[in-house]
C-alpha cells in the first residue's frame, strides 16, 4: 500500500511511481461544485479527467485505459465521523491510498471496507 501525498493547494500536480509507471496527478478544487477533482497521466496521456473524489470508491474502477495502474486508488476519511472532504480538509483530515491489486485481495481490512 502507498499513501498518496495530499496537499490544501487549490490546484497542484504531484508524481508517483504505482506498478513500476509514472503517474501524474493533479488535484482540482473546483469552487462551483464545492468538489475536489482529480486528473491522473502517464506521459502526456491522460487516464482520467475531472474525477470529484468520493470516500469509499475505487477511482480506477471505471477507467478504461490499459495504461491504468492495475490497483485499486481509494480515499478514506481519517478521522472519525468524517462524511464529506471540503476544501480545507484535504491534507489533514482525508486520505489517499493506492493498494496493488494482490495485497487488496489478500489483506482482510480492505474487503471488509466494502470499496465499490
Amino acid at each position: 500500500m502507498y499513501q498518496i501525498t495530499l496537499q490544501n493547494n487549490l490546484y497542484y500536480e504531484e508524481s508517483f511511481i504505482l506498478d513500476n509507471e509514472t503517474f501524474t496527478f493533479v488535484f482540482k478544487w473546483n469552487e462551483r461544485a464545492q468538489e475536489w477533482s482529480l486528473d491522473i497521466k502517464n506521459g502526456d496521456e491522460y487516464i482520467i479527467e475531472g474525477i470529484f473524489l468520493v470516500f469509499y470508491t475505487n477511482i480506477l474502477k471505471l477507467v478504461t485505459s490499459v495504461k491504468k495502474p492495475t490497483g485499486y486508488l481509494i480515499v478514506l476519511p481519517l478521522s472519525d465521523n468524517l462524511t464529506k472532504i471540503t476544501k480545507d480538509n484535504l491534507a489533514t483530515d482525508v486520505g489517499m491510498f493506492y493498494v496493488p491489486k494482490e495485497e487488496f485481495e489478500e489483506d482482510p481490512f480492505w474487503s471488509s471496507l466494502k470499496i465499490f
